[in-house]
């Protein structure tokens, strides 16, 4: 997977240091990789699931990542939380909420 000859860890990283913050890319079923502001950067892959219905996804990671930071986790352990909510809600029809992780 590359955007315009760019490797994905590589994209987010320029993307991190070029805007000064954390950055989330997420690839499906392939997982997301990031990059923190301070210069970590890592492949997070996404766990085996049954996969029904990809609706609603992305919001998911966005509102697990979102509040775990919120809840005073860090950046790493809030995107291994939210590729947990992600994976869960794919395993069900339409949207749904994610009960717990």
């Amino acid at each position: 997977m590359a955007v315009e000859g760019m490797q994905p860890l590589a994209m987010a990283r320029r993307l991190a240091d070029k805007h000064g913050c954390n950055v989330v890319v997420t690839y499906g079923a392939y997982g997301m990789v990031a990059a923190e502001r301070e210069g970590g950067t890592w492949y997070m892959p996404a766990e085996p699931t049954t996969v029904r219905d990809v609706c609603g996804a992305g919001d998911t990671v966005m509102a697990a990542l979102s509040t775990s930071m919120l809840a005073g986790n860090c950046f790493h352990q809030a995107c291994r939380l939210a590729t947990t909510a992600g994976g869960r809600q794919v395993e069900r029809l339409g949207s749904a909420a994610v009960q717990s992780l």
